[in-house]
């Protein structure tokens, strides 16, 4: 009976990402510069004249702050499996996609020898370290965590290469590969591989937190770039702010406005001025025209007993 054999990589990553040659930084995007050369020739009087010309153009790649969500059908494997109460605690969790190059598809930076930092990171977290945070216009639904350090959760920023891999379940290029030796042709021969049966590779994220026995937890795929992380707060690009209206209920104006300062610091906003504006009847008294749409939010907070954010209105600065 064969033996199974089985080849771990340090990261892939496919495509024009491959040149990058400087990190992005703060910038929402990698920039690459496209080279085109243009040649024409012109025949006349039995002389031919060649001209030569290039233009330059900046390109902009797809980074960790243009994705808002990843499809279902990209996990294909976790563990612990939803709802296991008997995992081995000396295990580690783990997610794995299907495409071997996912963690750092959209990483903004070059390598630094065999270490790539990917644009995801798992953090699992127990239940009473964490609340939900759900803001209506927010691409995503986010997590606070509750008194918690996250260095707790999460491997430090400059290791987390260490924490994601590519998985092949064969040999690469029929030979053992060493720390320091991926050559061309065992590059070839990784593409061959992969071309003539697609899923004999993954990608792996590994948390690094040891779980505890009969304790209920909940993993969180997440950035790992702070331009990443801000593609779920719902703001556009440079934005610095913004101004929301909102509806609350409460039995007068300042505990409306007392309820909605408590849930935006809870949505871990920082609400710098916060103003009522009266209640249905003080409005009507005030000869404000409220329209269907309008009245039906501020009935909808006050049977509900909530805040409703209803607009936002970002600042540039």
């Amino acid at each position: 009976m064969a033996i199974a054999r089985y080849s771990f990589l340090p990261w892939l990553r496919r495509g024009i990402a491959n040149q990058i040659q400087a990190a992005a930084n703060n910038a929402p995007r990698a920039e690459l510069d496209a080279v085109l050369t243009l040649e024409t020739k012109k025949a006349k009087a039995g002389n031919e004249n060649q001209l030569t010309d290039t233009a330059t153009q900046k390109l902009r790649l797809i980074g960790p702050g243009d994705i808002t969500g990843i499809h279902k059908n990209m996990v294909v494997r976790t563990e612990p499996r939803n709802w296991i109460t008997d995992f081995e605690p000396n295990y580690l969790a783990f997610i794995e996609f299907y495409d071997e190059d996912f963690p750092w598809r959209y990483s903004p930076e070059p390598p630094t020898g065999h270490r790539l930092h990917p644009w995801l990171a798992l953090m699992v977290v127990k239940d009473s370290e964490f609340d939900r945070v759900t803001m209506p216009g927010r691409p995503l639904p986010a997590i606070k965590l509750k008194g918690a350090n996250w260095q707790n959760f999460l491997p430090p920023a400059n290791q987390t290469w260490a924490w994601a891999h590519v998985h092949i379940n064969e040999i690469i290029n029929n030979a053992a590969l060493t720390d320091h030796d991926f050559s061309e042709a065992d590059r070839s021969a990784l593409e061959n591989i992969l071309k003539n049966n697609p899923d004999a590779g993954i990608s792996r994220l590994v948390s690094p937190r040891h779980l505890e026995p009969k304790t209920p937890y909940h993993a969180f795929v997440i950035p790992t770039f702070e331009v990443g992380r801000k593609a779920g707060d719902g703001l556009p690009d440079k934005a610095t702010g913004a101004a929301l209206m909102c509806y609350a209920s409460g039995v007068d104006e300042a505990e409306a406005v007392r309820e909605t300062v408590a849930i935006l610091k809870q949505a871990d906003l920082a609400p710098l001025d916060v103003e009522g504006y009266g209640t249905l009847d003080e409005r009507l008294a005030a000869g404000d025209e409220i329209d269907a749409e309008e009245r039906a939010l501020m009935e909808r907070a006050l049977a509900e007993n909530s805040v409703i954010v209803a607009q936002m209105t970002p600042f540039f600065d």
